[in-house]
């Protein structure tokens, strides 16, 4: 994300770059509101699947 820190350490860079994957990779909006239905690991109502 454009001013976030590019250090591999600092929380807040890992939780933005961690939150761009999962947008990218699983199509979530990016207000998240579709995180579960895309995520089947974010549903708690749902059990866990292998990558």
């Amino acid at each position: 994300m454009a001013g976030t820190s590019s250090n591999i350490h600092d929380p807040v860079a890992d939780v933005a770059a961690s939150m761009n994957y999962v947008m990218e990779r699983y199509g979530v909006s990016r207000d998240g509101h579709d995180l579960q239905a895309k995520v089947q690991q974010a549903d708690p109502n749902r059990s866990p699947k292998g990558y």
